[in-house]
């Protein structure tokens, strides 16, 4: 991988997690190509892959995240660039909070992105290992929106 592709998936990262805890619809969105793959149980509510439009699945995302206070800690970054396209494992780790308590999960993220005038997320796979709190603060937030 050559360093300005490095950089600039590092910058990507940095705008998926600052993106989330501000609720910032654009600095998420710029993140993601036309179309993305997602698959988040944590967020759909069901263990399958989904597709939704880059700008849905911000919308989406960002109207839930504007409910919630959150802090995203994303880790261990490991990106492998095979032409054209990256394979990036992260840790990422996730709390959030809202009047009534607080809610944490963990697990590994792993995106692929393509590089189309730019590196962009085509596929976003969370795995949930570990949570700690009342799951329902996320549901709250998510039930709204939703």
């Amino acid at each position: 991988m050559n360093t300005a592709d490095k950089v600039e998936i590092l910058g990507l990262v940095a705008d998926l997690g600052l993106g989330l805890d501000l609720a910032d619809r654009e600095r998420y969105r710029r993140c993601f190509g036309d179309t993305v793959l997602i698959h988040n149980p944590a967020f759909q509510g069901a263990d399958a892959w989904h597709s939704y439009s880059g700008d849905e699945w911000a919308d989406r995302v960002t109207a839930t995240q504007a409910r919630l206070t959150s802090i995203h800690t994303l880790t261990c970054v490991s990106t492998e660039v095979y032409d054209g396209t990256a394979e990036t494992m992260l840790m990422q780790q996730a709390l959030f909070a809202d009047a009534e308590g607080s809610y944490q999960v963990a697990g590994p993220l792993r995106l692929t992105l393509v590089d189309d005038a730019g590196w962009r997320i085509e596929r976003l796979r969370f795995e949930v290992i570990w949570t700690t709190g009342d799951p329902q603060v996320y549901a709250r937030a998510r039930k709204a929106v939703l």
